[in-house]
């Protein structure tokens, strides 16, 4: 067996002590993106819970339109209605003014 020698014993203390601290901070941030991960999981969960939901009610809506003989208005079709709406409403402006012509 060797003795310890100083320089080669304070390298090794050194290694270990900068192994400690490394390990320290990656476990750190580890916990930090597991409890994001986590969060996230939950709001994924979350949102296709609302988003099923809302497929019901949209399936269910086309359904009863369906069994009633009606259309839902598409969105284009609702924006064009719209349009014409206020184009009908809105008052007709004169046109401006001739500038005169420089002589």
């Amino acid at each position: 067996m060797h003795a310890p020698e100083c320089k080669r014993l304070l390298r090794c203390l050194s290694a270990v002590l900068n192994f400690a601290k490394y390990r320290e901070d990656k476990l750190a941030l580890l916990e930090e993106l597991q409890g994001e991960s986590l969060s996230m999981a939950q709001r994924h969960a979350e949102l296709s819970r609302a988003n099923a939901e809302k497929a019901r009610a949209a399936a269910h809506f086309e359904q009863h339109t369906r069994s009633r003989g009606t259309r839902p208005l598409t969105q284009a079709a609702e924006l064009e209605r719209l349009e014409a709406e206020r184009d009908a409403s809105a008052p007709v402006r004169p046109a401006p003014p001739a500038l005169p012509r420089p002589a």
